[in-house]
């Protein structure tokens, strides 16, 4: 009988030890990037995924409604209220565009392996997102074999079920998905990918995830992951309409050069007001709205609008023009608090919002 008990306490010893893999011998790579501005030019980088190939989206489409019927399971039940924390995921809609959303998952230990996580396809995950018409990035049968955070870089090692994907598209947004959810947390600034303790350099679709990524060098809902070098990138965020009432706020990034720092905010605001090709992405920000100047005073960002930016009607309407500007000026460093004003006035918006003051930055979107 002693025996036997001390198999099962070496048994258990082993696989828990196993699971909590240690990643060490990885070098922080937190390299500086030196841009060189050149003519005064954007670089609109953005084509939309659905629209490359019919026959890819039609393989898509049928992929989902397979993943759904697998995971049909009438026995399914929500944990309990108090099981749950709120988390940032990153996943994609039926039109493969990266979608964050911030959403309630089963409470454990390690809130970034739980991010993680909650972005892999299985059951579970399968059912919490089918009435958001979302679904899971990372291939079925992932699983994190370990992480590791040192000065603002995390090291994420997965098994070898990571690599399998099966196209481009699918390559760029599990990537850009990874980056995106773990930089949410106020201590991760860059991301390092390993494969079985391994580093992978070009991924088979192409991909460069050699050096640590981070939201200064990785595209996201893009044609391509990796930024060119010398070149800057802003994300601005416009809404993605998923059939119905649905619109999900979404970062669609751009690379620049020939910008001046100051002129960062103005940028960000054409690039709102701007007409996409895409019909499902769309703006909210009234045609004509511009900025006359803003300023950064301590954690503020105070922006001065024309009276264009008042041409609108209906409280969701406001509601969705606050937020598109809110999250877009979030990236810009120091803003914690976005104050709008009116041809150097306070006051309200037309449907009664209160921008007499500064409006915080919330660390949620989508929420669900």
């Amino acid at each position: 009988m002693r025996r036997f008990i001390s198999i099962v306490i070496f048994v258990i010893l082993f696989f828990s030890n196993a699971c909590e893999m240690p990643v060490d011998n990885v070098t922080d790579n937190n390299q500086e990037f030196e841009y060189i501005r050149e003519d005064d030019e954007i670089l609109d980088t953005y084509v939309s995924p659905y629209s490359e190939s019919e026959e890819i989206q039609e393989d898509y489409e049928e992929e989902d409604e397979e993943y759904n019927e697998e995971y049909k399971d009438d026995d399914y039940e929500e944990p309990n209220e108090d099981e749950y924390v709120k988390i940032t995921g990153y996943y994609r809609d039926g039109d493969n565009v990266v979608v964050p959303i911030t959403r309630k998952i089963k409470r454990q230990e390690g809130i970034a392996r739980a991010v993680i996580e909650s972005m892999i396809k299985n059951e579970e995950n399968a059912h919490a997102l089918q009435p958001y018409k979302l679904f899971a990035l990372l291939p079925e049968g992932t699983v994190v074999l370990g992480m590791n955070i040192k000065e603002g870089t995390i090291i994420v090692d997965f098994n070898e079920k990571f690599l399998e994907y099966e196209d481009k598209i699918e390559e760029i947004n599990i990537i850009s998905s990874i980056v995106y959810a773990l930089t949410e947390f106020e201590n991760i600034n860059g991301v390092k990918i390993l494969v079985e303790g391994r580093e992978k350099d070009i991924l088979k679709y192409g991909t460069d995830i050699s050096g640590l990524l981070n939201r200064e060098n990785v595209l996201i809902n893009s044609k391509r992951l990796n930024a060119e070098e010398k070149i800057e990138k802003i994300d601005v965020y416009l809404y993605k309409n998923e059939g119905g009432e649905i619109d999900y706020l979404v970062p669609m990034s751009f690379e620049y050069i020939g910008i001046a720092k100051e002129e960062i905010c103005n940028e960000i605001i054409r690039l709102l007001g701007k007409d996409y090709d895409d019909k499902k992405m769309f703006s909210s920000l009234p045609s004509g709205a511009n900025l006359i100047d803003s300023k950064l005073e301590e954690n503020t960002l105070i922006l001065n609008f024309n009276n264009e930016i008042k041409n609108y009607g209906g409280t969701s309407r406001e509601e969705a023009i606050i937020n598109q500007i809110l999250y877009s000026m979030k990236q810009i460093e120091g803003v914690e608090k976005v104050k709008i004003i009116i041809e150097g006035k306070e006051g309200k918006l037309p449907e009664g919002t209160d921008i007499s003051r500064g409006i915080p930055i919330l660390n949620k979107i989508n929420e669900v």
